[in-house]
């Protein structure tokens, strides 16, 4: 049997991701990135927030009133602060423990292309209509913050406008630390790229820490088209612009982020649920497909 090549993503990799010594500093960099920014997540929601918006965030309990929209913007930023300062410091760690540079964990075999990241977020919209369409065909309820008139039209705006940075700030973060360099680091020892794919899926589920079995079995399919993406366009920008819009619609369509706060374990997947991550699944992989196709000329993909 003749093996497949390797993909052009994965060419950086070599024996010094396979040292032990390495790769145990590597993980007690990613341990300590993980502590030192939750430390300072909670130090900026502490000087950011209110003190009643603080008591209720401690516990458990979601934001109300007029200015819901505003503290739900604010502990979003938050957040994003903190997944930006953690890649930052991984990527950074995993260059000078791995002896190379920082960019080969993002973009190693050619340029950035841009192009490919506004394919990503044209894709992206056409998954979302599609999603929109299993929701509304399915009679699934859609909280829309961002269509809710208890909240001033001025306020909505904003916190749409406010969101859409913050959002591409994230998932570009994501994708670098998820699709960049877990995805090299562990390439390292597995040389099959459908187990490398699902195992980047499985991981990138579990941090989302979201208890429900819907969220993790799409946090590890989407993972996963994510990753084959990647080695198939050898960069993650496609990644990015999909999972741009998917971010962004999440938060203008599907509940306020506090409302997610404290969410117990559903073992169930409703059908609805169910539809939505194999459209989803289908439609990143069948996307990657086509991006692939219309630009293998121009990038030499």
């Amino acid at each position: 049997m003749i093996d497949a090549p390797r993909p052009a993503f994965l060419a950086p990799v070599g024996p010094e991701e396979r040292n032990p010594w390495r790769i145990g500093a590597w993980l007690c960099a990613a341990v300590a990135a993980y502590l030192l920014t939750r430390d300072l997540m909670v130090l900026a929601l502490t000087l950011a927030l209110p003190h009643a918006a603080m008591e209720a965030l401690l516990a458990d309990q979601a934001f109300s009133g007029p200015q819901r929209l505003e503290l739900e913007a604010i502990l979003f930023g938050c957040l994003v602060a903190a997944y930006l300062i953690r890649g930052v410091v991984l990527l950074a760690f995993s260059g000078n423990i791995f002896r190379r540079p920082a960019w080969t964990f993002v973009t190693p075999v050619r340029r950035w292309a841009w192009s490919l990241a506004g394919q990503g977020a044209a894709w992206g919209a056409l998954l979302i209509a599609a999603v929109l369409a299993v929701d509304w065909s399915l009679g699934e309820p859609n909280p829309a913050p961002a269509l809710d008139a208890h909240f001033a039209l001025q306020d909505r705006a904003i916190f749409a406008a406010a969101l859409a940075p913050l959002a591409l700030l994230m998932v570009t973060v994501q994708e670098i630390v998820f699709r960049g360099v877990v995805l090299q680091a562990t390439s390292a020892f597995i040389r099959n790229r459908y187990v490398v794919a699902l195992l980047n899926g499985v991981l990138y589920a579990l941090t989302q820490r979201d208890p429900t079995t819907a969220a993790m079995l799409e946090g590890t399919l989407v993972g996963a088209a994510l990753t084959w993406a990647v080695l198939e366009l050898g960069g993650l920008e496609f990644g990015i612009g999909v999972q741009f819009l998917r971010l962004w619609a999440a938060l203008m369509a599907g509940p306020l982020f506090t409302s997610e706060i404290g969410k117990k374990p559903d073992w169930t997947v409703s059908p609805a649920e169910a539809c939505e991550i194999g459209v989803t699944f289908v439609a990143i992989l069948a996307g990657a497909w086509l991006v692939k196709r219309v630009n293998r000329r121009r990038l030499g993909l």
